[in-house]
Order: structure tokens, then sequence, then C-alpha cells
């Protein structure tokens, strides 16, 4: 959940009256040392450790984990599926030809014609979505 991080960042589960699990309180310091580096150094990471450059071609990150697996991920970005509606089909409508309405009704509002779009962008939609 957006924000759940927040409590580890400043080290609420360091607190020993919390009942938190070792690996929970390694993973809080793990995260506070990160932050720490990168206000410090503009890295979050360890000099001998390589952190590659984040780009829409190549959207590498790093993940926090409490199970002690933490380390750079990719090469696909987090949820990129559940992204795909933004950066892919977003796209697609965009790149659709415009053509102005000067606000007239020309014909029976209920036409095949006024139906498809509609249809097609749904398709569309419900297919990227289940990616």
């Amino acid at each position: 959940m957006h924000g759940d991080e927040m409590e580890y960042v400043f080290g609420h589960p360091l607190n020993m009256s919390l009942q938190y699990h070792t690996r929970e309180r390694d993973l809080a310091t793990h995260i506070m040392q990160s932050f720490t580096r990168f206000a410090l150094t503009g890295k979050p990471h360890k000099p001998e450790e390589k952190w590659p450059l984040y780009s829409r071609s190549s959207p590498h990150y790093y993940t926090y984990t409490a199970d002690g697996s933490s380390g750079p991920a990719g090469p696909r970005g987090p949820r990129a599926s559940a992204c795909a509606f933004w950066n892919d089909f977003l796209n697609k409508l965009n790149e659709l030809e415009h053509v102005p309405c000067d606000g007239a009704v020309t014909g029976p509002y209920s036409s095949v014609a006024d139906t498809t779009l509609p249809i097609v962008l749904l398709t569309t939609l419900a297919t990227t979505v289940a990616l």
C-alpha cells in the first residue's frame, strides 16, 4: 500500500515495545541506512553495489524485503502490468486522429459508428489491464 514503507523509513519497527520480528527490524535499519546514504551522497547504495540508472527504456528499480533478498530488480518496472494502461493505452488513445466537432448532430445518435469506438477502447483497456 502506498506509504506503508514510511514506518520503516523512520524506524518504527525499532521501537522495542512494539511486536516486530527481528527481520522487520533489520529491514528498517537497512532502509534507514539507504535513505541516510542518499541524503549524504546522492546514492542510496553502498559504493561497491551497482544500482543501474532508471529510465523509461530500462526501468530497473531496487526492492527492499524482510527476507533478506533486497537488491536491484528489473528489467521491467514495478507494477508494469498495472501501469500498462497509462503507458500504452493512453498513448494509443492520444495518437488517434483528432476530429474537431462543431456540436452539430448530423445523424441518428445510436448509429453503429457511435458505438464502435467505445467498444474498441473498452476491449483494448480490458486486455491491457488483464496482462
